[in-house]
């Protein structure tokens, strides 16, 4: 491979017509490709903000660096710039750095999520312009990995575009917009609902009652993507984890009642494992339940628990339950005494 310019800066103009303005959240226009580094990138313009769902109301436009070559561990550091009313471009952040990589695809692309107010664009009439500089730190290497999680991937884009969709949920006033086959493929419950032997073929807008819109979203987000959290740095709080565990047996969601569970058990805490626990025996899941016995059967954890009303309902709603978790942590106890009367008389 030719060595290629390591740097490089030239203007951008996107268009900002009123097409553009309307895009929807999680929708962007792209420059056309430019060579850095034996790599070809783009810009990635998202005239309305490129995280949906977390505003109302769109308020900062993003702009990303996005690598287009099958190239992987290419340490790039760039900065985007825009034009003011006097023709001048005037740097909006600093340089940052990011090793790009064609995959997975979370290295494939980096940049700003709030990146510019949007009123601030809107006063520069049809044109957004934009300085690009992008340098090379490091030599690209080939990759051919396939990408594993690549169905999640598209599903993931299929669902923030809303692209083809075909039911809108809506929930506490809140929308969404889902494709019937990919729910209904994870649920026996959106299954029948959809194309069950009642099914109404022009059904377009379903209601859930009892669920919370942020849960919904959750349970939805898991549907297209194996995950219900918005991303790794924001994950969803352990009450609503709790609510949509209850979400996922009502729906029959064999996968999310799993992952459910699992993220109760490593969260669990003295202020959560009694409701927890009484999640897991109500809705028959044996494996949080013996979890949350085993929680239980530190002697410190139950000396402060026992005596609380939360416990009590507890036992009261499922006394067999309260033989269980003192029997067992009697044994606990006596264990407990045992090795300090040896130590004591040793």
């Amino acid at each position: 491979m030719e060595p290629q310019a390591s740097s490089f800066e030239c203007p951008i103009v996107f268009e900002y017509s009123n097409s553009t303005k309307l895009l929807p959240v999680g929708q962007s226009v792209s420059s056309t490709p430019f060579l850095v580094g034996c790599c070809y990138w783009i810009v990635d313009f998202y005239p309305n903000g490129s995280k949906p769902n977390e505003n109302a109301k769109a308020t900062y436009a993003s702009l990303y660096l996005s690598i287009h070559s099958e190239m992987k561990g290419v340490c790039t550091e760039f900065s985007f710039s825009v034009r003011g009313n006097d023709g001048k471009f005037v740097q909006v952040r600093k340089p940052v750095r990011h090793t790009f990589s064609k995959l997975p695809a979370e290295s494939r692309s980096f940049g700003f999520p709030d990146f510019l107010r949007i009123e601030k664009i809107q006063s520069q009439e049809d044109k957004f312009f934009v300085m690009v500089r992008v340098k090379v730190l490091s030599s690209p290497i080939l990759s051919c990995e396939p990408d594993t999680h690549w169905l999640q991937h598209n599903f993931k884009n299929l669902w923030e575009t809303g692209q083809g969709s075909d039911i809108e949920i809506q929930v506490d006033g809140d929308t969404m917009h889902a494709h019937k086959l990919i729910l209904a493929a994870g649920s026996s419950v959106f299954r029948a609902e959809f194309y069950g032997p009642l099914a109404n073929p022009e059904l377009h807008v379903t209601k859930p009652k009892e669920v919370k819109a942020e849960v919904l979203r959750a349970l939805v987000r898991f549907a297209y993507t194996g995950n219900f959290d918005i991303s790794k740095a924001n994950l969803l709080p352990y009450n609503l984890v709790q609510e949509l565990l209850v979400a996922a047996d009502r729906y029959d969601m064999a996968n999310l009642i799993l992952k459910c569970q699992r993220r109760l058990w490593v969260g669990l805490s003295l202020d959560n494992v009694l409701s927890s626990l009484g999640l897991a025996v109500s809705l028959n899941l044996g494996w949080l339940r013996e979890k949350c016995v085993e929680f239980l059967c530190e002697p410190e954890i139950l000396r402060r628990v026992i005596g609380r009303q939360e416990y009590c309902s507890l036992v009261i709603q499922f006394p067999a339950l309260g033989v269980e978790v003192e029997q067992r942590c009697e044994v606990s106890f006596e264990s407990e005494y045992k090795i300090s009367k040896k130590q004591r008389t040793g």
